[in-house]
């Protein structure tokens, strides 16, 4: 699976989309009932990733990125 991401810091920001489909893709809700997983990156590293929503004001700066 291949996902758009960027680096924040020390965090791995994605953006939960599905085409322009109006349904939540499944890998979020996968991610969503297992927080806990690993990334691996187009350059070949892997992150231990812990899922978490943004949500006010770190969610309206991320989107600005």
């Amino acid at each position: 699976m291949i996902l758009g991401y960027f680096e924040d810091g020390t965090n791995l920001v994605t953006l939960a989309m599905n085409g322009w489909g109006p349904e939540e893709p499944q890998w979020w809700l996968n991610l969503r009932a297992r927080p806990e997983a690993r990334a691996q990156l187009a350059d070949g590293t892997n992150w231990q990733v812990l899922d978490r929503r943004a949500a006010g004001a770190e969610r309206a700066r991320l989107c600005d990125r």
